[in-house]
């Protein structure tokens, strides 16, 4: 039989392709199964495009008559009004475009330039050799969860991260086509990923909690991952995944080779 040989065997590795999952989180963009999490600002900068998005509306409402109902206030027919709101009046005045206008492409301006920095440094991070692992020259294989099946869009922050989100994928399957990039990128059912065990397969609210993540079947902890235990020496707690995101990270990446998604314990 023939035996390979050093350089073809490392060369193989090399070619190798590695499983990385990936758990969107409203306080940061993404939480990855190597432990490294992207766009911690995140949180911040959506909470203060909300304000100031807020403070705009309300100016408007203000310049408006009493007769032209706001979006939602003022309206006592308790739903929104589309022919006599507080937009279409300051429409009429020509007073709208000049501030609330440019207010709106400043903040899409800043989400879209977001997005491509965080997507820029996913990719530097993922074709080069770092404390999270060594994936220069290696083909990266990229789990996420499907938004077809998430129940966030409950408010206007939520709609406005996942929208983000969103923009995050299409502009890294963009990236990755026109630069042929050595990644390659699925979506699974993310269900149940941040309340699972990946130890037992338990499922239940309890097991996390803020920030936390321990099974109420097994006792297992995110201390007991020998992937956490590795970055805890390596790294400083300030940058340490939150133990919640990082178990259902972890999850997502198994889903799509050796959990399906109907497999669930429940209490």
């Amino acid at each position: 039989a023939d035996i390979p040989s050093s350089k073809s065997s490392k060369k193989a590795s090399k070619n190798s392709e590695i499983l990385i999952g990936g758990d969107f989180g409203l306080t940061e963009s993404m939480t990855f199964s190597d432990g490294f999490v992207l766009g911690r600002t995140q949180g911040k900068m959506l909470r203060d495009i909300s304000k100031k998005t807020e403070q705009s509306v309300a100016q408007i409402q203000t310049f408006s008559l009493p007769e032209f109902f706001g979006m939602e206030r003022k309206n006592q027919e308790n739903r929104r009004n589309h022919r006599n709101n507080c937009f279409n009046h300051n429409l009429r005045l020509k007073n709208i475009n000049t501030h609330y206008r440019k207010r709106q492409r400043r903040v899409n301006k800043r989400l879209e330039q977001f997005k491509y920095r965080t997507v820029n440094e996913m990719m530097k991070h993922f074709m080069s050799n770092t404390v999270y692992g060594n994936y220069q020259d290696r083909n990266i294989h990229f789990v996420f969860e499907s938004l077809e099946y998430s129940n966030l869009g409950r408010n206007k922050a939520q709609k406005r991260q996942i929208n983000l989100i969103k923009g995050m994928y299409a502009r890294l399957e963009e990236k990755t086509k026109a630069e042929n990039l050595p990644f390659k990128i699925s979506y699974v059912n993310s269900a149940y990923t941040s309340q699972m065990c990946p130890h037992c397969y338990y499922v239940a609210k309890e097991n996390r909690g803020q920030g936390t993540f321990r099974c109420l079947h097994c006792g297992y902890t995110v201390l007991e991952d020998e992937r956490f235990q590795c970055l805890r020496k390596v790294i400083p707690p300030e940058l340490l995944p939150p133990e919640d995101d990082f178990i259902a990270s972890r999850n997502i990446r198994d889903r799509l080779s050796s959990l399906p998604d109907s497999l669930k314990q429940h209490r």
